[in-house]
């Protein structure tokens, strides 16, 4: 239920973002790949228990040709942070704070880059659309469990030890996953 409540209070915030933040274009992480506090231009809801979030996510697109019954398929991956639908309590900016915000980013990252590995791999049938879609909410599902499992088990940055077993976790699956980046 918490995270329904989290997902209802993040669209309405959407929604209510200023129209001219909305058309700011993302940052992609092979454009910036380290987030600084410049990363974080939205608006702070007033009725939050979080210092910070970081609005990141998977974006693709993808075409597709036949030759001789074989299927070439051509796609781009990116994962991206959304400066001005992610904020920051000014009165909480510190270091560990900003790392903690990273591996979020970083996440995405590795998703990215785990659903490049995916496509790599996959042996299109007849139905291409179907698959894209299917691999797609796939990896959006892993993404957003291991997002709120990093966030669970960390204490939202709090527990310094399990944010510590994250980096190197995490830093160690995008090395793992380095010949499927941007």
């Amino acid at each position: 239920m918490r995270v329904f409540a989290f997902l209802l209070f993040f669209s309405i915030q959407l929604v209510a973002q200023n129209n001219e933040n909305s058309t700011k274009k993302r940052v992609t992480y092979s454009q910036q790949p380290k987030l600084t506090w410049e990363s974080f231009k939205g608006f702070m809801p007033s009725n939050t228990d979080f210092a910070a979030s970081v609005n990141t996510g998977i974006g693709f697109k993808w075409s597709y040709s036949t030759n001789q019954n074989k299927i070439d398929l051509q796609y781009e991956v990116e994962s991206y942070v959304q400066p001005y639908f992610s904020w920051v309590d000014e009165n909480e900016k510190d270091v560990e704070l900003l790392k903690h915000e990273q591996l979020h980013f970083d996440i995405t990252e590795l998703f990215a880059r785990k659903f490049r590995k995916r496509l790599d791999e996959y042996e299109f049938g007849r139905n291409i659309r179907k698959a894209m879609q299917k691999i797609h909410g796939d990896i959006e599902f892993e993404r957003i469990q291991m997002q709120e499992a990093y966030d669970s088990e960390t204490a939202h940055s709090k527990n310094e030890e399990q944010q510590l077993i994250w980096e190197l976790k995490i830093a160690k699956l995008l090395k793992d996953f380095e010949a499927y980046s941007e």
